[in-house]
């Protein structure tokens, strides 16, 4: 009977260690995968006088990429970590809908063309993440930051439309789950909505223009946790 209590003890004693694993160390981590098909939305301001702008175009992405490199520190049921981020997409297609973007190429509104450029995107984000769970853990949270947009138009038999890129604040929000596979290693998988808003352009004909975006993205995730976990426990006499 002693024996078995003791042997009990030891496991209980064993098991309670990963929900401690992760408090208190320090990790970094790369998340890498798809960013889903979406629409980039670009105004033009006219000196209209109300001051309001108007839709110049939209454009609808491919699939793309989106990976980023993470540095953060497990506090137990939060984490705060700083994250740089690199997003890149080609069009499948831009839609005209004022045809002051192109001044003086007799392009009419509704029309379809094919924009040669990518789209890219360098962020630098602040996350902070609540986490559940032992050796499985669900995490939901979010972040802000600044990210460049690079927003290049050029059509063919037309030229450049847009050639300029913009910094601005950026927010996202952030879930997945991660696996404890090894007192080091967590894989894992990880979703975000990312977006910006009102980031100011200039056209290649001078006039000012402002583009709204969102994105959603799947990615897997790989974390290496410095430090070790805390040792078990030892089991109390009977």
């Amino acid at each position: 009977m002693t024996r078995i209590a003791m042997l009990l003890a030891g496991c209980a004693a064993i098991v309670a260690v990963p929900a401690q694993a992760r408090d208190g160390r320090l990790y970094v981590g790369v998340d890498g995968g798809v960013m889903l098909e979406d629409q980039v939305d670009v105004d033009i301001d006219l000196a209209r006088p109300d001051g309001l702008q108007e839709n110049a175009a939209f454009a609808d992405t491919n699939t793309g990429i989106d990976a980023d490199i993470v540095v953060g520190y497990d506090f137990g049921a939060f984490r705060l970590e700083a994250e740089g981020g690199y997003k890149r997409a080609g069009y499948d297609s831009l839609t005209v809908v004022n045809p002051e973007l192109v001044p003086g190429a007799g392009i009419v509104p509704g029309t379809v063309v094919q924009n040669e450029e990518d789209l890219s995107i360098f962020s630098g984000m602040v996350n902070g993440l609540f986490e559940f769970g032992k050796d499985f853990q669900i995490f939901a949270g979010g972040g802000a930051g600044f990210a460049n947009v690079d927003l290049p138009v050029e059509v063919a038999g037309v030229g450049t439309i847009i050639d300029d890129s913009a910094t601005d604040f950026a927010w996202q929000l952030i879930g997945g789950f991660r696996y404890a596979v090894s007192d080091k290693i967590d894989l894992g998988v990880k979703y975000r909505y990312f977006v910006i808003d009102e980031f100011e352009f200039e056209s290649a004909f001078g006039d000012p223009l402002e583009a709204d975006f969102q994105s959603h993205s799947i990615l897997a995730s790989l974390r290496y946790n410095f430090g070790s976990a805390p040792e078990p426990a030892m089991a109390p006499a009977p």
